[in-house]
């Protein structure tokens, strides 16, 4: 092979990947399929958006190897890969690092969210086995049933005012949700702490762990 088609070849798939990346909505989906695998009508549903421009967005991510197709019966069901889940890792931490309208972005959002940790998975599971903290995952329950942090309680944010007795006056509560820049996490903690609840959130999410290779307890697990 001569050196100016091996560039050709490398350099064309990079640019497939890269554009399949380069629309918004196709993000928006990696975020949410990296929580657990969703056919196209439950996604057309999160996204508020039809159904032929879903399953567009999820065939060129598919082209660039970014989802994988499941097929049961008639339905097709997506998640992401595990090169999209490192992909989506490294491009969320760099521009909320590097990008200041993003970094304002989330100073905006979460200036008035009580405090945000960023602990790694490994002192998590530490201190729900040392009965230090309470963890909470405030995703949709079929997010926490695909996979969730080791011993945290599944407190949906539209199920949490009624499950507030179920939660420990006595202990700190983290709650964490899909990842950097999922906002329901931090809708959470403003609802707790106005209730006296010690609570603070977690900066990083599903997303991230995942792509660090953590293992998610499921609800069949």
């Amino acid at each position: 092979m001569k050196e100016e088609q091996f560039k050709q070849i490398v350099y064309r798939e990079i640019a497939d990947v890269v554009s399949a990346l380069g629309e918004p909505r196709r993000l928006e989906i990696l975020e949410i399929l990296s929580q657990c695998e969703r056919n196209v009508d439950s996604l057309a549903q999160i996204l508020d958006a039809g159904v032929t421009t879903v399953s567009h967005h999820l065939q060129v991510l598919k082209r660039a190897r970014l989802v994988e197709e499941r097929r049961q019966g008639r339905f097709a069901y997506y998640s992401t890969t595990a090169t999209a889940l490192r992909l989506w890792d490294l491009i969320s931490e760099i521009a909320a690092q590097e990008i200041a309208v993003v970094r304002c972005a989330m100073d905006d959002i979460f200036s008035n969210s009580t405090s945000r940790e960023t602990i790694d998975f490994e002192e998590l599971k530490r201190r729900v086995a040392d009965g230090e903290a309470v963890i909470i995952d405030v995703r949709p329950e079929e997010e926490y049933a695909a996979g969730h942090v080791p011993g945290a309680l599944s407190v949906s944010l539209e199920r949490l005012t009624e499950k507030l007795a179920e939660l420990p006056r006595d202990t700190p509560i983290l709650a964490y949700c899909r990842g950097r820049y999922c906002v329901l996490s931090h809708e959470a903690t403003l609802v707790l702490a106005e209730r006296g609840y010690t609570v603070s959130r977690l900066s990083e999410g599903i997303a991230e762990w995942k792509a660090a290779g953590a293992t998610l307890e499921t609800i069949n697990s």
